[in-house]
């Protein structure tokens, strides 16, 4: 079963990348597993990931819709390309889950 429509899968792809990323470009630059031991710089690429992925749902779902004919049977067929879903939900609604997910890493830090 596919979970996924269009680009949905760049909800999953982002973030990973960004957050990989991020954990080298920190490690790099403060020493190796500082990125492990601060959860808020983990935050930050949640956050940063969800600004890609808002950025790119909204730019792939201004895409317009096009109507081509079918030479066999002579109906319109309209192919979608604005319609990128991931689990039903569409592409830029990620980012805030993303968000979502970064502030519970935050605060649950904080807490403890």
């Amino acid at each position: 079963m596919v979970f996924w429509s269009g680009f949905g899968f760049l909800a999953i792809i982002i973030p990973a990348i960004v957050l990989i990323v991020t954990q080298i470009v920190i490690d790099f630059f403060l020493g190796k597993g500082f990125y492990t031991n601060h959860y808020i710089i983990q935050s930050f690429g949640l956050y940063l990931s969800s600004i890609f992925i808002w950025v790119i749902g909204k730019y792939l779902q201004k895409r317009k819709a096009k109507v081509l004919i079918d030479k066999e049977t002579g109906k319109e067929v309209i192919i979608d390309y604005s319609n990128h879903t991931f689990f039903f939900i569409k592409l830029h609604y990620w980012s805030i889950a993303c968000i979502v997910f970064g502030l519970y890493i935050t605060i649950s830090n904080i807490i403890n």
